[in-house]
C-alpha cells in the first residue's frame, strides 16, 4: 500500500501530461518491418505515459517492470469515473488521428502459427488458435483414449438372485469372486 501511495504521489497523470499529437510522437504506430500497430486503449494510454514518466523520475527507478506494472493496474482501477473519462477522451483523440494517418487500417489479428503446426485436415479443427488449446485437445485426447481393460459382468443366474435381498454385503463377494474387486 505504502508503494501504490508512494508511486502516486511522484506520477503526475492528471490531467493528461501529453496531447494525442505528443503521445503518437512517442509511441509511433508502425513498427521497423512496417507492421501497423493497433490504437492503444485507455489503460495501454495510461500505462505508457505512466511508464515515460517512471523513466524521467529517479525516485521511480528503484521500481523493476513487473512490480511497476502492478502498481499501475492498482492505481487504475481505483481511479474514479471522472479521471478516467480524461484518458478514455485522449484514447478517442488517438483512435481519430489512427484513423486519420492510416485510412485502410483494419485490425486483423495473426493466427498462432505453432497452431498450424499441429493441424490436422482430417479432423478439420480449425479453431487452434494457441498453443494452450493444442495443449488441452493433446490432454482431452490421451485420457478419452487409453486402455481399460474390459470387465465381464454377466453374473451368474443363480448369484446374482442372493444379492438382490441383500444389503450389498454379497456383491461385494460375488465381484472378487470373478476378480473384479
Amino acid at each position: 500500500m505504502e508503494q501504490l501511495n508512494n508511486v502516486k504521489r511522484l506520477l503526475r497523470m492528471f490531467p493528461p501530461p501529453m496531447s494525442a499529437v505528443e503521445f503518437i510522437n512517442k509511441n509511433p504506430f508502425h513498427a521497423s518491418d512496417g507492421h501497423i500497430k493497433r490504437p492503444s486503449n485507455n489503460f495501454i494510454l495510461f500505462r505508457k505515459i505512466a511508464h515515460d514518466q517512471k523513466n524521467q523520475t529517479p525516485a521511480l527507478s528503484d521500481y523493476n517492470e513487473r512490480q511497476f506494472s502492478q502498481i499501475i493496474g492498482k492505481i487504475w482501477k481505483g481511479l474514479s469515473q471522472g479521471e478516467r473519462e480524461e484518458y478514455k477522451q485522449l484514447g478517442k483523440e488517438v483512435a481519430e488521428m489512427h484513423k486519420k494517418m492510416f485510412p485502410k487500417y483494419k485490425y486483423q489479428p495473426k493466427r498462432d502459427k505453432a497452431a498450424w503446426k499441429h493441424f490436422n485436415p482430417e479432423n478439420n479443427n480449425s479453431n487452434l488458435k494457441s498453443k494452450r488449446k493444442i495443449k488441452v485437445k493433446l490432454q482431452k485426447n490421451q485420457e478419452t483414449t487409453c486402455d481399460i481393460p474390459k470387465i465381464n459382468l454377466n453374473i451368474p443366474q443363480q448369484q446374482q438372485q442372493r444379492s438382490n435381498g441383500s444389503n450389498g454385503s454379497n456383491r461385494s463377494i460375488i465381484l472378487s469372486s470373478h476378480g473384479l474387486f
